[in-house]
């Protein structure tokens, strides 16, 4: 859930700005004595534009998990009338969990459907592949001409900073981002159970191989029975971590397809 700061997220706002791995992601780097006061302004921003950078909150905890907003964004190579930014920060813990995409999809049909923009904008640094893969995630495209090594007035770090822009005529629609998510659960699905039959007759063709060399091969069986309890651990190591990710992008799609609908 996107909604506006409360006393209640303090100690969350604490961490952005005085944790080092979330500021200097962040950039807020303050005091905790300032910290409140900065929440505080970005709630008033909040409620005199009707939107901004708001707090985001796990629904099934009530936890406040980071921040996932969109804000004016003065960026030189963007035009006045499009120069609204998506950002987020989350909470490492809560980093790879699909928040950000699920908060900035929920921006985008608000930008597209609600504000009538013609153009989303966001950036991250060079080598912060989490929010690169967020933003080609929802259909965002790298501006290289506008990358902040190019143009100096977009540089706010050390880091280079890479542009991507999405159009009104690029966006899908909620209609249509159900069904790709649909269609792309379906597929992952489907590899899901190609993948274990093959790894269940891989399994199957290891254990005929050690069974053969136990009643036909006794001078050598115990290096050979070693070799082969490795290649099953090995085997049985791959086959969890395959097929985990798969189950993950799974799990991720399904919670996505809950939230559009």
């Amino acid at each position: 859930m996107l909604r506006n700061w409360e006393e209640r997220d303090i100690t969350l706002f604490h961490r952005f700005c005085t944790e080092q791995e979330i500021a200097s992601q962040s950039g807020l780097i303050r005091t905790a004595t300032s910290a409140k006061n900065f929440m505080e302004r970005l709630s008033i921003d909040n409620d005199a534009r009707g939107f901004g950078c708001c707090a985001a909150e796990e629904i099934t905890t009530g936890t406040t998990i980071g921040l996932i907003g969109l804000q004016p964004g003065p960026i030189p190579v963007v035009p006045e009338e499009s120069s609204l930014q998506i950002v987020w920060w989350l909470a490492p813990e809560y980093r790879g969990k699909y928040y950000a995409t699920e908060g900035a999809l929920a921006w985008l049909e608000f930008a597209f459907g609600t504000l009538g923009l013609s153009e989303v904008v966001s950036y991250a640094d060079f080598n912060d592949k989490r929010s690169i893969a967020v933003m080609e995630r929802i259909g965002m495209r790298r501006d290289v001409e506008g990358d902040s090594h190019q143009n100096q007035a977009l540089i706010s770090s050390e880091s280079p900073r890479l542009l991507y822009r999405i159009a009104l005529q690029d966006w899908g629609g909620p209609v249509e981002k159900l069904n790709a998510l649909a269609s792309r659960l379906l597929t992952c699905e489907m590899t899901l159970r190609t993948k274990e039959r093959e790894l269940s007759v891989k399994g199957r063709d290891l254990i005929v191989q050690e069974e053969y060399l136990s009643e036909n091969i006794s001078r050598h069986f115990d290096s050979m029975s070693l070799e082969i309890e490795l290649s099953q651990n090995v085997f049985e190591y791959e086959k969890e971590i395959e097929l985990e990710e798969l189950r993950n992008i799974i799990e991720s799609t399904r919670l996505l397809l809950s939230a559009s609908q």
